[in-house]
């Protein structure tokens, strides 16, 4: 790529990380209008080249935050329309523009390109796509630029993720008529590509890659993580944190309902308010412990096409040597995980357990009976003894023990009897899980208990 070209990408980091949002909501994608471009929307004049804008939500999960408008340019097809061509070029900052202009861009008068649109966009805050500004101290250059340029985004830095040039690429598709698009990507717009042809694989005619990049590895401005949201010290579900994060437009949102290891279960009402928040998101809610707290949104697949729900062979069934597990979710979902699913991925020897198990209800409803009665127990227990503890609907309780849950659970451990140390999932020692067990069990539990506290 020729130094001019890279000095025009480079351009597009050279102050202060800050984005003017236009006022009003986000707009939806229309036809896009091309007229002859100006002066200042070209570095390779050429009689033939068309601009456009394309107005995108900033926040597509909450268009009224504004929108952002993509700088499009286009050299229009010379014959009968046989689909359309899009660049995608560079790597983070680096608009496509100017590298569509010196290379894309001549080729429209080749043969067997005229029956083709030719089009080019900057990534959003990249050149002419309201480009971000980021301040270079001197004491950072490269990646550490770039990251240092993440930070300074602040709240907004999801919204400049590679997952948004692939909704923003998609918008585009719309906009240009519906077809599918053949894909030409140099460098980092590898990864883009690669990206919209994992989601979008049915609007994606060809593709042609110079270097391919990988799609795992995280975003240069950091925007790709996995943000893990904590309870509070009464152990009350983030749902305040939950609400404002689902704003972002995550790819996945997982919840244990009842949680692992707090028991806590969120109730139908919660569960409402979290779909409808989760506009963008798929919604996977597990339901392992789903036959203790008698909590579910199954019936609900039917309504959501965003959800998943999830159960296990592993609790109640007491199967959890064979794995087995049950996925349901819309039909819609169900398509793509076949695509991911190996030919053969449950053995017989579980399929036959899974049937014999469906089959013995009495089983099932007699365990139930004794973990009722043990979970009365325990914390009947536990609180004579004025051991803190948090209500479950799972079938186990969590507790708290402070400075000795080390020395208790190895104690109980040499004694035959195994505690889960669960201090790692908050941050500080104290807290073990205790899994209900037979009526005799727990007895046992508690006297071990007894003489060591």
């Amino acid at each position: 790529m020729s130094a001019r070209l890279w000095a025009a990408g480079l351009s597009a980091l050279a102050c202060l990380a800050l984005l003017a949002l236009p006022d009003g909501a986000g707009a939806q994608p229309g036809p896009l209008e091309f007229a002859s471009c100006r002066s200042d929307q070209v570095f390779v004049p050429d009689p033939g080249l068309q601009c456009a804008t394309l107005t995108v939500p900033f926040d597509r999960a909450d268009p009224s935050v504004g929108s952002i408008a993509l700088a499009v340019q286009r050299v229009p097809a010379r014959a009968p329309r046989q689909g359309v061509i899009v660049m995608l070029t560079g790597g983070p900052g680096q608009p496509a523009i100017p590298a569509f202009e010196e290379f894309l861009a001549p080729l429209a008068h080749e043969p067997a390109l005229r029956g083709f649109e030719l089009v080019a966009f900057d990534q959003r805050g990249t050149g002419q796509s309201q480009g971000l500004q980021c301040l270079e101290t001197g004491r950072s250059h490269g990646k550490m630029l770039l990251a240092e340029c993440g930070e300074a985004l602040g709240v907004t830095r999801p919204f400049y993720s590679s997952q948004e040039s692939v909704e923003d690429l998609d918008a585009l598709r719309q906009a240009l008529g519906g077809t599918p698009l053949s894909l030409l990507a140099v460098s980092y717009g590898g990864h883009v590509a690669g990206m919209y042809a994992h989601e979008y694989p049915q609007d994606v005619a060809r593709m042609v890659l110079d270097s391919p990049s990988p799609l795992a590895g995280p975003d240069a401005l950091g925007s790709a993580r996995i943000h893990a949201l904590r309870y509070d010290a009464a152990m009350q579900f983030p749902m305040k944190a939950l609400l404002a994060a689902l704003r972002k437009k995550p790819r996945v949102f997982f919840l244990a309902n009842p949680n692992n290891p707090t028991g806590s279960a969120l109730r139908p009402a919660e569960l409402r308010r979290i779909l409808k928040a989760a506009t963008r998101t798929l919604v996977v809610v597990d339901e392992a412990y789903f036959e203790f707290s008698g909590i579910t949104i199954l019936p609900w697949i039917r309504r959501h096409n965003n959800l998943v729900v999830t159960r296990t062979f592993s609790k109640a069934a007491g199967l959890a040597g064979l794995r087995l597990g049950c996925i349901f979710a819309n039909r819609s979902i169900t398509e793509h995980f076949r695509k991911a699913q190996s030919p053969y991925p449950v053995n017989v020897a579980a399929l036959a357990a899974a049937r014999a198990n469906a089959r013995d209800q009495s089983f099932l409803h007699s365990t139930l009976r004794e973990f009722r009665r043990s979970r009365k127990e325990l914390e009947r227990g536990l609180t004579k003894m004025g051991v803190p503890f948090f209500p479950s609907a799972a079938n186990f309780v969590l507790l708290f023990l402070g400075e000795r849950a080390k020395e208790v659970v190895a104690s109980l451990a040499r004694q035959g009897t195994l505690i889960r140390d669960r201090s790692s999932d908050f941050g500080g020692a104290g807290y073990v899980r205790i899994t209900f067990g037979t009526l005799s069990q727990t007895r046992r539990v508690l006297r071990q208990l007894e003489e060591l506290l």
